[in-house]
């Protein structure tokens, strides 16, 4: 009996664990584009975002591209947010990844990715058409939404290999 258990002991799988939620959640931003700007490298219709855009300060070496919900922000500013999901595409085949993420007064309640994808189904088909339109016809396709922890496993891999 000691044996078995000594050998199920032994053959046991290290698995990396799942990070807490606030781990995966409050992250510092900075500012590029602040709503109601144009977005240089989407700007074919010069329609301006309706959404911030920044940079997720992974460590020193490492930045991910975040759309941030809420209201303007001065370009540069760095502002809290959370993590809420991954939104990817591709942009003549090559991938396109942003981190969404919201700042604090943006919900009265916590967001979940489930929750977002329920409940905000207006903002998620706002974003996507933006996308759409400012690329032109058939250059941006193939988005894909996943959740917190898919773009939590991004954030870690950027910082893991700087």
């Amino acid at each position: 009996m000691i044996l078995v258990i000594l050998i199920l002991t032994a053959c046991k799988e290290e698995v990396r664990e799942r990070p807490r939620n606030d781990d995966m959640k409050e992250l510092n931003a900075t500012i590029l584009v602040p709503a109601g700007d144009i977005m240089p490298s989407y700007d074919r219709m010069k329609l301006p975002t309706f959404f911030n855009v920044g940079n997720i300060e992974v460590d020193e070496k490492a930045k991910v591209q975040t759309i941030i919900l809420g209201p303007r922000k001065g370009k540069g500013k760095h502002i809290d947010v959370n993590n809420l999901a991954m939104f990817s595409f591709e942009k003549d085949s090559i991938p396109v990844s942003f981190v969404l993420s919201y700042e604090n007064d943006f919900s009265s309640k916590d967001l979940d990715y489930e929750l977002f994808m329920v409940e905000q189904r207006d903002i998620i088909e706002s974003i996507e058409s933006w996308f759409k339109l400012q690329c032109g016809l058939g250059h941006c396709r193939n988005f894909k939404w996943s959740s917190e922890y898919k773009a939590y496993l991004q954030l870690h891999d950027q910082k893991m290999k700087n």
